[in-house]
């Protein structure tokens, strides 16, 4: 591709003589779909992978199985791009502060915005689960956290997850505690509201016309929120809202959490954008090893890697990149769903793997069934590997559609003379383009099927060479595999 202009139509992947996946395609989403050892990751995984390495794209990689890591460095190695990895782990030189990078971002984010950010975060730390709660639950708690920024903001304090921790637990819990020297002595909020006050009445003060920074324009409301409404709140109603808060802002003060996602000025921070640089950002925090921990924190990066890039206003030399997920169900949040109707034109390439289309329902939690439709209507290419899920090849089969075709049939009768009479009835019926056992029966890979794995392919609005909607690919594995 030319150094300056990013040539949307350069092919990625040769499918077959005539056709080709372009870097268009790449923008406008993938999803692979088959069952264990149908030779998905090894099979189309590393090929468009490969693509994705020699085109020159930076990307994310979210890691569910312990080899991945390995299985990337030989990948990048045999494309020439090993200095390119970006490993994020405990013990590696990088972390990324979410809420301090929000925060610093083109003269600070919106507290809003800040607000939302956290409750995708506290999604993504509860599984979905907080999607279930009543809505006066997430607006206390969404107005408890615009508050706390906004006093922070006030207060010319860092926000970050733990200075909204001190803020938030060490606030008053009644209206006569505010007069208490042992509070005011010993409480952060106190020192926030204090320091506030003081900066307002000097901004207030000035005569010179020098303008008032944009977030004092809430201060007043903040305050009064700290020192009546919030005290003042039913003891229930304060424990279950700050507990809301306080259960997934502990798990990223301690552990892991902590060393990956709080500011350490020995190492060096990790912003998604390096991506856009040509990084690939591998996030060495498998499922398997790291379980809950492991999902919170490539589900955040993920998160962050998305918002990030999407900001981006992409131009003709924008360089893409990619977005890589194998079990990507464990990594699956409602952001998604937004996110995947904006990525072709902020130039991401999402690439997406799993087992089955259950998987994507259970993934994303409460109406997962709606959800997962949503989602997968947003990627444009659907690969089919082999699969023993009757749903999936179900839901395969009527993706690529049905047509008429012609059926016989045939009736037998005896006249009155006992001689047989044969008739030949046709008819138009509805059948599957593919029918449902064809997807149980692709191959597999491994030596028996001299390591080629075949799968069928389906992209929206678009008739391959052989004039179907569909096509029969074939990719080969390595001897190793």
């Amino acid at each position: 591709m030319n150094d300056n202009v990013v040539d949307l139509d350069f092919p990625l992947v040769q499918l077959s003589e005539k056709d080709r996946w372009t870097v268009r395609d790449a923008f406008e989403g993938t999803m692979v779909l088959g069952g264990t050892g149908s030779g998905k990751t090894s099979g189309s995984g590393h090929t468009f992978a490969n693509a994705f390495l020699q085109a020159g794209f930076g990307g994310l990689v979210l890691t569910a199985k312990p080899d991945e890591l390995a299985e990337w460095r030989n990948w990048a190695s045999a494309c020439g791009r090993e200095d390119q990895l970006l490993v994020v782990h405990p013990a590696e030189p990088w972390y990324f502060d979410f809420m301090e990078y929000e925060a610093r971002r083109d003269n600070g984010s919106d507290t809003q915005t800040m607000v939302s950010l956290f409750m995708l975060i506290i999604e993504i730390a509860n599984e979905g689960s907080i999607q279930s709660q009543e809505t006066y639950w997430l607006l206390a708690l969404r107005q408890m956290l615009r508050n706390a920024i906004d006093m922070l903001k006030c207060a010319g304090e860092l926000i970050t997850v733990e200075t909204l921790y001190r803020l938030i637990v060490s606030a008053p819990t009644s209206v006569s505690r505010l007069g208490s020297e042992d509070w005011q002595q010993d409480s952060y909020c106190f020192r926030c509201l204090n320091t506030a006050t003081d900066q307002y009445e000097a901004l207030t003060d000035l005569s010179d016309g020098t303008q008032k920074p944009m977030h004092f324009d809430d201060f007043d409301i903040a305050f009064l929120y700290w020192t009546n409404e919030f005290p003042n709140l039913a003891e229930k109603t304060r424990s279950i809202i700050v507990s809301m808060f306080t259960t997934t802002a502990d798990a990223f003060l301690r552990g892991t959490l902590k060393r990956l996602f709080v500011t350490d000025h020995n190492k060096r921070p990790a912003p998604p954008e390096l991506a856009r640089q040509g990084a690939i950002i591998v996030m060495d925090l498998n499922i398997k090893e790291h379980e809950d921990v492991g999902r919170i924190a490539q589900g955040v990066y993920k998160l962050m890697f998305q918002k990030a890039n999407e900001r981006q206003v992409a131009s003709d030399s924008t360089p893409g990149v990619f977005l890589y997920a194998d079990e990507c169900q464990f990594f699956l949040n409602s952001y998604d769903l937004a996110f995947q109707q904006t990525a072709r034109s902020s130039r991401i390439a999402s690439f997406y793997l799993s087992q089955t289309l259950s998987n994507f329902h259970v993934g994303l939690g409460e109406r997962g069934e709606q959800k997962a439709n949503a989602l997968l209507g947003n990627l444009s290419t659907k690969i089919f590997h082999a699969n023993p899920d009757t749903t999936t090849n179900e839901w395969s089969a009527k993706l690529i559609g049905e047509d008429w075709s012609l059926q016989s049939s045939s009736t037998s009768s005896f006249d009155q003379q006992d001689e047989a009479r044969m008739s030949t009835n046709l008819s138009e019926q509805r059948r599957y383009i593919i029918e449902p056992i064809a997807f149980t029966q692709l191959q597999r890979g491994g030596q028996p099927y001299d390591y080629t794995v075949s799968a069928l392919m389906h992209q929206v609005g678009r008739t391959w060479s052989t004039g179907n909607n569909y096509l029969e690919v074939f990719f080969q594995q390595s001897q190793s595999q």
